[in-house]
């Protein structure tokens, strides 16, 4: 019988493998479609700035960046959080879709209502220039409107895949941008106009994505009896998301309250930089299911698993930091008002770096399970990064800012792989006692059925 060299079968696996990855619901697919929707979120942004940014003044957008922190800050319960405990019970847990989804509506509309209501007193007392029903109108957009598509889209991810629901994740986007461009062109692009459009457009999008989403996966999405191990998963995934979001967002929010023009200096450095985040933010999002798969018997898995993914994005993200160090000057002499982020840029070009070693440790607590340790680290690294703002923003401005973000994020990055080197060891050692006791109970029959074949 003739062999088939190495090499061919090799090549011909490698073949198969990419093959697979690109079909639906393959990894690199839905890599490619998370890219897309990273892509046109940072197109989106940098519209918002480049209509809104000129005019406003440096001021001034920076406090209406602030409205986003603060949302993006408290806001994790009404959207990030539930969807994820909705992609938990669902797809982990294998529960019924229809009712986790209803449960998990329910906990978005209630948390939407009780946060907007906490949230804005807090953003006008940092934004005290612009229209409070302005204000009101954007925080309602963000913690109402915009979870209903959140929603939406991942009922449709927990029974089709990231890329299928990829699919409706862009249309809140395009409204965003339709809704921008449609203000600027007649002249009305102001942020009094801008809030009340956003909450309505958001509003009709949400509940268009909900209806079809109903249809997608053929259950009735409606607000239902609330579960309460889904409000549990819930809270323990948007106390973490808060306490990154705070670590991102923090800084952005104290520094208008203290340097009014540097903040706008800043919120401008840190869109740029964004892009940065782009490729790293897709692999994030289409890999969420592959990091919540387990095999209780394999020993090393996550580790493993945490070090690829962290490897690529690593090495990307140095390419990316040398390139933003050498092209800032040329970016912000195109910006008119904010030529002066040049320095600013380079400061924040490293955070990229930081960012891709901590989000895959953290994605690797979820895959093992360690919901709790997972929650407990971001929430810890947004009180410290918090603190550090609060201390450093004050006296030096935006360089505080630089400094304080890439201590947490140093910080959180290896307490993360610590817990999960050290939680990985734990299951291992756990792996290697059952299989010895498996061993010896087997040894012990083997031996039992030969004293009776000897009998």
């Amino acid at each position: 019988m003739n062999e088939i060299p190495a090499t061919e079968t090799d090549d011909s696996t490698l073949r198969t493998r990419g093959r697979r990855s690109l079909k639906a619901g393959g990894l690199a697919n839905d890599t490619v479609w998370a890219l897309g929707i990273e892509g046109l979120t940072l197109i989106t942004s940098l519209l918002s700035f480049a209509m809104l940014g000129d005019g406003l003044g440096t001021v001034r957008y920076g406090q209406y960046i602030a409205i986003y922190s603060v949302t993006s800050i408290i806001g994790a319960l009404a959207a990030s959080g539930t969807s994820l405990a909705l992609l938990h019970h669902a797809v982990r847990e294998q529960e019924n879709l229809e009712h986790v989804v209803r449960s998990c509506l329910s906990i978005a509309l209630i948390a939407g209502l009780v946060l907007g209501g906490i949230g804005l007193p807090i953003t006008l007392s940092i934004v005290d220039e612009l229209p409070v029903f302005s204000v009101a109108c954007f925080i309602a957009a963000d913690l109402i409107a915009a979870p209903l598509a959140l929603l939406g889209a991942m009922s449709i991810q927990a029974q089709s895949g990231y890329g299928v629901s990829a699919r409706v994740r862009v249309l809140p986007l395009l409204a965003r941008i339709s809704v921008l461009v449609v203000l600027y062109v007649t002249n009305n692009l102001t942020v009094a106009v801008l809030g009340p459009c956003l909450l309505v457009v958001s509003t009709l999008v949400g509940l268009t994505i909900l209806i079809w989403a109903g249809r997608k996966t053929r259950i009735h999405v409606a607000p239902g009896p609330i579960e309460r191990r889904h409000f549990k998963s819930a809270v323990l995934y948007s106390l973490g998301i808060s306490g990154l979001s705070l670590q991102n967002d923090g800084d952005k929010t104290v520094l208008p309250k203290f340097h009014d023009v540097d903040a706008g200096l800043y919120a401008a450095a840190y869109r740029i930089v964004q892009f940065g985040l782009v490729p790293i933010s897709s692999l994030l999002s289409s890999s969420l299911t592959t990091f919540m798969d387990h095999d209780e018997q394999a020993e090393g898995q996550h580790v493993r698993r945490t070090f690829r993914f962290t490897l690529v994005a690593a090495a990307y993200s140095v390419v990316f930091g040398i390139f933003m160090l050498l092209i800032a000057p040329f970016i912000t002499r195109y910006f008119g008002k904010y030529k002066e982020a040049t320095p600013i840029i380079r400061g924040l070009a490293p955070f990229i770096l930081a960012r891709s070693i901590v989000m895959f440790a953290i994605n690797g607590l979820l895959g093992l399970g360690r919901t709790g340790a997972r929650t407990a680290v971001l929430v810890g690294g947004g009180i410290l990064s918090l603190g550090l703002y609060l201390l450093l923003i004050p006296k030096y401005s935006w360089k505080g800012a630089i400094a304080g973000t890439m201590i947490s994020e140093v910080t959180v990055g290896a307490v993360a792989w610590i817990l999960l080197i050290h939680y990985q060891r734990k299951h291992d050692a756990g792996v290697r006692q059952a299989t010895a006791f498996l061993d010896q109970v087997r040894t012990q029959d083997e031996s039992l059925s030969s004293s009776d074949a000897t009998t």
